[in-house]
């Protein structure tokens, strides 16, 4: 059962904080708890200007999410951890082996990696957002089967679990 999922990225300033806004206006995905951070987060950063405005004209805002560091604590509390590239999963299996069977890609069901816009153009962030559509919309299915998850409890939206 899937009741509180993570999504990662190298600096939690544009992926992840794109996937955690667009799961969290998931109706589907009412009742689980959503996460993000990232393997090398500049704690306390906030989120790139172009993942804002990207995420702000599809209606979700992100502007007050500020990154913080992955650690065995919180991703040890995940259901599902969801990474954007094959080095991401490498990285937390080498770090906390325990947690592995927890790591998919968020393009698992496609086959594919995100690559990380930062420093890029509008281009390559429309590219990622892209992606991450995708797997969410590739995701979603299978996370909200019936019985795969726990009625909504208070505070699960919260990036502070």
């Amino acid at each position: 059962m899937i009741e509180k999922l993570a999504v990662l990225c190298a600096g939690n300033i544009c992926r992840s904080p794109m996937a955690f806004g667009l799961l969290g206006a998931e109706p589907a995905l009412a009742g689980i708890g959503l996460s993000s951070a990232g393997l090398m987060a500049e704690v306390g950063a906030p989120p790139s200007t172009e993942a804002i405005r990207l995420l702000a004209s599809r209606g979700i805002d992100i502007g007050s999410h500020r990154a913080r560091q992955a650690t065995a604590e919180l991703l040890g509390s995940q259901d599902l951890i969801l990474v954007m590239e094959h080095w991401q999963r490498a990285w937390i299996g080498s770090r906390w082996p325990f947690l592995i069977g927890r790591v998919f890609l968020v393009g698992h069901w496609g086959g594919y990696e995100i690559a990380d816009p930062y420093g890029g153009s509008a281009r390559d962030y429309e590219r990622a957002l892209g992606g991450i559509e995708q797997g969410i919309r590739e995701w979603v299915p299978r996370l909200t089967l019936p019985g795969a998850r726990a009625a909504s409890r208070p505070g699960d939206r919260s990036e502070t679990d």
